[in-house]
C-alpha cells in the first residue's frame, strides 16, 4: 500500500457555470425554458434537493494511496494516519474513517472510528482534515461512543454492528404497517428480470427486483425487498435470471408493488419479515450493515459462475464518501488475461462474509475496463461511465455529504440524546 504524508489544508472548490445567448429569440427561448424548469422544480421539491445535492466536480482516489495518509488539524498539527474506512456494505457508502494515532486520547496508536462528515476535504491538495483542537480532544469524553468508537481488534465484530445499529432501527419500520390481519397475501413465483438499488426519502437504500410471474397473463411485478446492505450482504440475495419465490403483501396503494416477507431460489430461500411485517434485519444475529474495507482488499471474488481471482482496491471519491468501483484481479485461467485490475461497478457486487460475488458472466467481466493509472483524472459522470456500460449500470449518485463540526455539532446531538432519554424514562417511569 502506497503511504502518504502531506500538508493539510481547509479548502473548498467553487465550480461556476455560466452562459450566454447570441440573440434575442434565443434570450426568449432560454427565459421560457427557464421559467418552465422553475416550475418544474416548484412542483418536485424531493427532486430540487437531490439535484442541489450532487457532486459538482469527482475527486477520486485509490484506497491503497489513502490508507497512511497523515490527518492534521487546521494547526497543522498531527492528529493520526488514516488507518481504514467503515462502509456500508449495501451502498458503498462510507460512515466512518479509521484514525490511528498515539496521541489521541492518549490511548497508544489505537484506531479510533471518527463520522466522515467530521472531515474537511480539500479538493485542491486532495487531503483530508479534522477540525480538532488539542482541548477539544481532550474533552472528547462529552461525545456519545457511537460517535467516537474506540476500535479493539478482540471485540471489533460488536463494535462494527454497534456502528450500524442505527441504520438498522432506522430502516425496521419502513413498511411493516403493511402487514395487519387483512392484508393481501400472495406468493409471487417466476423470473427475475432486474435488480434495482434505490434511495427512499430518508437516504436508506433499499432493493427490489422486477419478477415477470409464472401467471398465465405473464405480468412484471415489482416487490420491494428490503435494505441493501441487508439483502445484497444474504448469500442468496436475487441475481438476474434466477427463477425465484416470493411471499409478499400488496403495499394497497393501487401501484402494483409488493413488500416481501421471504425469498427463495435455487432450493434456497432468506428470511426478510416476520409474518407481522417486523424486519429480520434488526435482530442482533443479522449480517452486519458495516464492513471495514481493509476486509475487502485482497477477499476473494466470483462471478455468476466462476470461481477465480480478488478484490485488489477500490476507488474513493471524495467529496461524497463513496466507493463506486471495486478493483478486480482475475486469474488468468479464468479469463485468459493479464495481470491487470478491472473496475467493477459496487452497484454490480455483493459483499458476503468472506466472499465478493459479481453479479456478471465471463463475457461481461472480459469486456469490463481496466483501471487507469491516474484516476485522479476521472472527475465528471461521463469519466468513469464507460466502466459502468459492459455491466448495463447505471453511474453511482455522488451527492455531497454536509459537514459538521465535531465538537460542537455532535456534542449539541449527545446532550439532546440525553434529554429524549430522560424524558422517555420518566414516561416510561
Amino acid at each position: 500500500m502506497n503511504m502518504c504524508r502531506n500538508t493539510v489544508r481547509n479548502a473548498s472548490m467553487i465550480v461556476l457555470a455560466a452562459g450566454f445567448a447570441t440573440s434575442a429569440l434565443a434570450q426568449n427561448n432560454t427565459r421560457d425554458e427557464r421559467n418552465q424548469d422553475r416550475r418544474q422544480m416548484a412542483s418536485q421539491p424531493e427532486q430540487r434537493q437531490a439535484q442541489s445535492k450532487q457532486v459538482a466536480s469527482l475527486s477520486m482516489h485509490r484506497a491503497s494511496d489513502l490508507i497512511g495518509m497523515d490527518i492534521k488539524n487546521s494547526s497543522d498539527d498531527s492528529l493520526g494516519s488514516l488507518n481504514d474506512l467503515i462502509v456500508d456494505r449495501g451502498s458503498g457508502k462510507i460512515s466512518h474513517v479509521v484514525v490511528k494515532s498515539g496521541a489521541i486520547l492518549g490511548l497508544g496508536g489505537e484506531r479510533v472510528a471518527i463520522p466522515y462528515e467530521v472531515f474537511s476535504y480539500d479538493p485542491i491538495d486532495r487531503e483530508f482534515s479534522l477540525g480538532m483542537t488539542s482541548d477539544e480532544l481532550d474533552n472528547v469524553s462529552e461525545v456519545t461512543p457511537n460517535d467516537w468508537i474506540v476500535l479493539n481488534s478482540g471485540d471489533l465484530e460488536s463494535q462494527l454492528r454497534s456502528i450500524g445499529k442505527s441504520t438498522r432501527m432506522h430502516a425496521q419500520d419502513k413498511y411493516s404497517n403493511m402487514f395487519g390481519k387483512d392484508a393481501n397475501r400472495e406468493t409471487i413465483e417466476g423470473r427475475v428480470t432486474g435488480v434495482n438499488r434505490w434511495n427512499d426519502n430518508d437516504g436508506s437504500e433499499y432493493i427490489s427486483v422486477e419478477i415477470q410471474s409464472n401467471d398465465a397473463d405473464g405480468k412484471t411485478k415489482t416487490v420491494i425487498l428490503g435494505p441493501s446492505w441487508y439483502v445484497m450482504g444474504n448469500e442468496n440475495a436475487p441475481v438476474q435470471s434466477h427463477n425465484a419465490t416470493i411471499n409478499a403483501v400488496s403495499t394497497g396503494n393501487g401501484d402494483g408493488k409488493y413488500v416481501a416477507t421471504g425469498y427463495g431460489a435455487d432450493g434456497k430461500e432468506f428470511k426478510i419479515r416476520n409474518s407481522d411485517g417486523t424486519p429480520s434485519w434488526d435482530n442482533p444475529e443479522a449480517t452486519g450493515s458495516s464492513i471495514l474495507l481493509s476486509d475487502l482488499l485482497g477477499r476473494d471474488a466470483n462471478a455468476r459462475t466462476e470461481k477465480g481471482g480478488e478484490i485488489q482496491d477500490a476507488l474513493v471519491e471524495a467529496n461524497s464518501g463513496m466507493i463506486p468501483v471495486l478493483l478486480f484481479d482475475p486469474n488468468e485461467n479464468v479469463l485468459g488475461l493479464g495481470d491487470e485490475l478491472h473496475c467493477v461497478p459496487w452497484s454490480e457486487t455483493y459483499v458476503w462474509e468472506d466472499v465478493v460475488s459479481i453479479d456478471a458472466d465471463l463475457d461481461t467481466l472480459a469486456a469490463c475496463q481496466t483501471s487507469p493509472e491516474d484516476v485522479d483524472q476521472l472527475t465528471t459522470t461521463d469519466s468513469i461511465e464507460h466502466i459502468y456500460r459492459p455491466f448495463g449500470a447505471e453511474v453511482t449518485k455522488f451527492n455531497t455529504r454536509e459537514h459538521r463540526q465535531w465538537y460542537k455539532d455532535l456534542r449539541n446531538d449527545q446532550q439532546e440524546k440525553n434529554r429524549e432519554n430522560t424524558r422517555d424514562s420518566k414516561r416510561g417511569g
